[in-house]
Order: structure tokens, then sequence, then C-alpha cells
């Protein structure tokens, strides 16, 4: 999200080894591995993983916090964990078959936090003052199984004026503490306001230097899955999808961003948001993946209205495309205050279901940010109990939840 008068922007161990084991800590649908970059969990919360709450320029144990030794099976004791390999000798960690996201070569429909912590403007600092053991205790009681991390373009891009070389490290080592919880996680590349950038409507050439630095770094962790650019803000017509896919004066295509992650090594699962700020995946003109594994996300804020066909709606918007491709909802809340409507108690259910039966993995934003799905840093859930656009407060926070538990 940007901040606009709608929202403000907000949304694995390590190379799992030769035997693929996944993100680690715990025994299956345990708590993870106890402390943070305790032993308990495994190597996976070796020293990066910390306390994951490095400071903004702390560094991280090399890529990720060391190897995956972990034995869980997935975050939030869900099923999605798989056990400590794939049970149907496919690949380990995050993967695509067809149209199909795979976690350890079965099936995967990410139930998933996005988190602001990793940013670095406005609120975003004091979200990070919050990633540790406790936010990933409450993320499993949510019974959730990913993260998103929406990380800062500027301060990985060596030519913006807001670089520092520190801030890979501190991304890393919020990663490490993830993996060791046993959460997959997705990085986000964004460049508005709380990553303290320009908020540009496509990606530009900061955003493949920001990838030529983040890529590397977790190329050889099947458990991270990358966003390449949050919410480009191309039109859906022939014109602005061709611009969304290769690009136009002065910006970057999506195409060429992948092309530059996978020249880096990297064989991870990458996700490309649609038009519109991700509200739209019609009409998208596919890109073109050597390793077939590259699916697309949507935001689906808008939900229509009181009378509309919501089925019909959500087909038109993204769905339809789910047919033939990945499709993961990879930020979504409804909230009263900015751009509410008094519709969302009745729409946001019907959207929440929507997505579960069409295999589209949800991420409600943000667990770390109160007023969105946290009522307060006791992250009590939001609700629409007496939800009135005039009154902040009110949110999908306790939907998601019973949602997720489900």
């Amino acid at each position: 999200m940007t901040l606009t008068p709608r929202s403000f922007i907000l949304s694995v161990v390590f190379l799992a080894m030769a035997c693929g084991t996944p993100p680690g800590g715990g025994s299956a649908g345990g708590s993870g591995g106890g402390t943070a970059g305790g032993s308990s969990g495994g190597a996976g919360g070796a020293a990066a993983g910390g306390s994951g709450g490095a400071t903004a320029g702390g560094s991280s144990g090399g890529t990720g916090g060391g190897t995956a030794g972990g034995r869980a099976g997935g975050a939030g004791g869900g099923t999605a964990g798989g056990s400590g390999g794939s049970s149907d000798g496919g690949t380990p960690g995050i993967s695509i078959r067809g149209n199909q996201l795979l976690r350890n070569g079965l099936p995967w429909v990410p139930k998933g936090l996005s988190m602001i912590g990793a940013l670095t403007c406005g609120s975003a600092t004091t979200a990070f003052a919050h990633w540790n053991q406790n936010e990933m205790d409450v993320a499993k009681a949510w019974h959730a199984d990913a993260f998103r991390l929406q990380v800062s373009q500027p301060y990985l891009d060596p030519q913006d004026t807001h670089y520092q070389a520190s801030y890979l490290g501190r991304v890393q080592s919020m990663v490490a503490l993830a993996e060791s919880n046993g959460f997959a996680v997705i990085l986000s590349m964004q460049d508005q306001s709380l990553a303290c950038g320009n908020a540009d409507p496509l990606p530009t050439a900061g955003t493949e230097r920001a990838w030529r630095r983040l890529a590397p770094a977790f190329a050889s962790d099947p458990w991270v899955i990358y966003e390449l650019y949050n919410e480009p803000d191309n039109t859906a017509d022939v014109a602005g999808w061709a611009a969304w896919k290769d690009g136009s004066t002065g910006t970057v295509g999506h195409q060429q961003l992948l092309d530059t992650v996978r020249d880096a090594g990297s064989r991870n699962v990458v996700l490309a948001d649609g038009a519109q700020k991700a509200e739209v995946l019609t009409g998208l003109p596919r890109l073109a993946d050597p390793l077939s594994m590259t699916g697309y996300a949507t935001h689906p804020y808008y939900m229509g209205t009181a009378t509309t066909n919501t089925t019909t709606f959500f087909n038109t918007r993204f769905g339809d495309l789910r047919a033939q491709a990945v499709v993961v909802a990879t930020e979504w809340n409804a909230q009263s205050g900015a751009n509410c409507a008094a519709t969302d108690p009745m729409l946001a259910p019907k959207l929440v279901s929507y997505v579960a039966d069409a295999g589209i993995g949800l991420f409600g934003w943000a667990l770390d940010l109160p007023g969105t799905l946290i009522q307060d840093w006791s992250y009590t859930p939001t609700n629409f109990v007496n939800y009135s656009c005039s009154t902040p407060g009110g949110g999908a926070g306790e939907l998601l939840k019973s949602s997720f538990m489900n």
C-alpha cells in the first residue's frame, strides 16, 4: 500500500542444505526453535538469527543465519510445512509446478502476514523494534506459515543517497529469525514512503540495482520468495501492460527484473505484482522464466460494492489468471479510517472465502502496525464490531485470524 488516502505501505533458513529440510526449529507444528536463535531450533537459529531485532545497521551472520537444521513441519501447526524433506521426491522448500505453489513438493496455499518492520521510515522504525521472538509466537498463534517482509529499495541501491551497506545484514537477520521459527518469507521490493522512496509507478534502474544486491544473498535459500516490485501503477491496457513487462522511458520492465534475479543465480520463486497497484491481473502478459518458477501477486483491497456479484468481480479482476498460473494475494486488509467502505464487514468475508476456494494464498497487512490487523501492541486483532468509517481502529484482523485457524 502507499501513503495515499487509502493506506500506507506496508507487506528461509538459508540453504536447507543438500537434504532440503524446511526452515527449522521445533517439532512438527511446534513453536519453532524455542528462543530466537536458540540451539533447540537447530542450526537455523544460529548467530545470524540472534533475536532478529538487530539494530538498523546490524550485521547478520553471513547469508541468512547458517544452515537449516530444523525438524519443523511449518510454523503455526499447519500441515503446509511438510516433513523434513519433500515427501514426493519433489523440490525442497518453496517451488512451483504448473499453476500450483508447492512447499516441500506438496500443494501449499500460504497463510501469511505482511510486515513493515524491515522498512526504514515513519512507522516502520517502531515496527522494527517489535520484530522478536514474541512476534514470532503471535504469528504462530494466528496459524500463519509465512511472512512478507517489505524491504527498502533506496537502502539497497548503492547509487541512492539513502543507501546503507549494513542494511542487507538487517534483512538477513530478520529472515533468519523467521526461518528459525518455521516460516517461509517473501521479500517485497518497496520504493514508497515507508521505504524512504520516491513511489515511482514502475520499477527503475534503482530497482534493478537493488535486486543485484539483494538476490545473491538469498540465491541458495529455497524458503525465500522474491516479489519484484510493490504495487506498480500502470494502466491495465495494452500500452500499460507493455510498459509493465518491457519498460518505457525511465523505467525498467518486470521481465528485465526477473532476468536480473536469474542472472544472479537465484532459483527462488518469484512473484510479480499486477497493474493498478496490484489490483488487476487481467490482461497481464506472462513473464518468460527459464525455470518456470514465477507467479503473480494481487492486492485486492477494492472489493466492489454491496450489489456486486463478488465471484464474477474477483474473477475478472485477478482470479481468472489462477487457472493458468500461481496467484497470491500478498497484501490485503479492510479497515476503518482512510478509504473505508461501509460494506467492508459484508464484503471482506466474501473475499476471504473466494481466495480460499480458488487456492490463492492470502497475506494480511499488517501484524506490526496498530490500527490495521491489530488494535495495539498486545496484538489484539481488529474486528468489525460497531464498524464505522469515521472511527479508526476497526478492521479484518479477527476475520483473518479465524480463517487461518480453519
